[in-house]
């Protein structure tokens, strides 16, 4: 039996995958052990002087067959493989594709036994509110079930998330490992900073020439990365920003003054912190204005928060949709906010149930049901098909509403005190101004 027959044997049974043990002997280094095969379980690994089995039961008993392709020192699989698949492996994979094996495993342990054809292959990467999206446009209360084969219960959900914790267990065993590229300056970056440097030495006061410099040894660095797994799957923006600081160059700080000047400390982090009389009052700076722009932005965002719960307390959501024939017209960049929406389609109001759905219309102009143009009767509600099928039946959903939009508001001021730097945007006059 070679590694990807006995990885499909595990889909199709299921059951291994759902032990912790399962995901050890999957992804880390086997080690060498004596245990009594008897006693163990079908599809069970075990590794041996020579060479890595598995258990096979069988009506005289359980028997060990070799993993003819397991490198010795190896694991068996990492999450990042990339498998050709079909629905002989899960069947919610309508068509022979490639799928990346975490991705395979989350829907095959986690989705499927749980909703079946009720909700597509969910495809990476998987977010929260991906998945949040998903099950919101269909899940009921049971006594509200009309169609079983289609309907997704509110205990549907909860089975779901309980299979999801127990990723939170084996998240542990299955951390992807700093690679050498991810821990270490990218090759050249410091000849290259001193050689562009040296060469707009009487302009590295402008803004712009600065962020020249950071572009440059930006493309450095990202391109020396860019095949890297860990890299790819492990650096998000804020972390991409501190390794630029620790290894290309710190580059501009904020301060409490407002200048056209840029004044960028030019040394990357890994070089230590210049403590020259000009230069390390900017790395202090930079620290104070953090910590005074998150006292002021909170106090700004809490403020925000008071009026909008103060303003819309009054307001209800109504089950009764409204007969509006307007709506606000979208470019559409995030096909996964259109799920659980009403859109225009041939003069009529259509609920965009599932994400595939959506994505049929990125890029393009649509037309959504909004509380702007919502015709209730009534002053103080505002209808449920105007504001999103996951709405119904929440009468007072228009405080978390509130709650949520100051905390998006929260973020936006937040954000500040972590970006320090200038970027260049080229602007066509056309553009700006037709």
């Amino acid at each position: 039996m070679n590694k990807l027959d006995y990885l499909k044997a595990c889909f199709q049974a299921l059951k291994p995958m759902e032990n912790i043990s399962w995901y050890v002997n999957m992804f880390a280094i086997p080690v060498p052990a004596v245990k009594d095969i008897s006693t163990m379980k079908h599809l069970d690994l075990i590794c041996q002087q020579d060479g890595l089995k598995v258990v096979l039961s069988t009506p005289e008993g359980n028997v060990l067959e070799n993993i003819v392709d397991y490198q010795k020192g190896k694991p068996l699989f990492s999450m990042e493989d990339t498998l050709k698949v079909d629905s002989s492996w899960l069947p919610s994979i309508k068509e022979t594709s490639e799928k990346r094996l975490g991705g395979l495993i989350i829907n095959a342990v986690v989705l499927y036994p749980v909703v079946k054809d009720k909700l597509p292959y969910l495809n990476t990467p998987i977010t929260e509110k991906k998945i949040e999206a998903l099950f919101a446009s269909k899940m009921i209360d049971v006594s509200e079930s009309k169609s079983p084969d289609k309907d997704i219960l509110v205990s549907d959900y909860v089975d779901f998330m309980d299979r999801l914790w127990f990723f939170t267990s084996v998240a542990d065993l299955i951390v992807m490992a700093s690679s050498y590229k991810t821990i270490s300056a990218p090759v050249g970056a410091d000849a290259l900073a001193k050689k562009l440097i040296e060469e707009n030495k009487d302009n590295i006061n402008d803004p712009v020439v600065v962020a020249q410099i950071l572009g440059k040894l930006t493309d450095l660095h990202d391109d020396q990365l860019k095949d890297d797994p860990v890299a790819k799957r492990m650096f998000d923006k804020k972390a991409l920003t501190a390794r630029k600081k620790q290894y290309l160059m710190y580059g501009e700080t904020n301060d409490f003054v407002t200048s056209h000047q840029s004044n960028p400390v030019l040394t990357p982090m890994v070089k230590g912190i210049d403590t020259s009389e000009d230069i390390f009052p900017l790395y202090m700076n930079d620290l104070r204005y953090a910590s005074y722009s998150r006292g002021h932005s909170t106090q700004l965002s809490g403020y925000s928060y008071k009026i909008l719960q103060r303003s819309l307390a009054g307001l209800e959501i109504t089950d009764t949709p409204c007969d509006t024939k307007l709506g606000l017209v979208r470019l559409v960049s995030k096909p996964e906010k259109l799920v659980g929406r009403y859109i225009a389609v041939a003069g009529k109001w259509k609920l965009v149930e599932t994400p595939d759905e959506a994505g049929a219309y990125l890029g393009k102009l649509v037309t959504g049901r909004s509380p702007m143009f919502c015709t209730t009767s009534n002053d103080n509600e505002i209808c449920y098909a105007c504001l999103g099928e996951m709405y119904k039946g929440q009468t007072n959903a228009m405080n978390n509403l509130a709650a949520n939009f100051s905390g998006e508001l929260m973020s936006l001021f937040l954000k500040r005190m972590h970006t320090s730097g200038f970027s260049l945007t080229k602007i066509d006059s056309n553009d700006l101004f037709n």
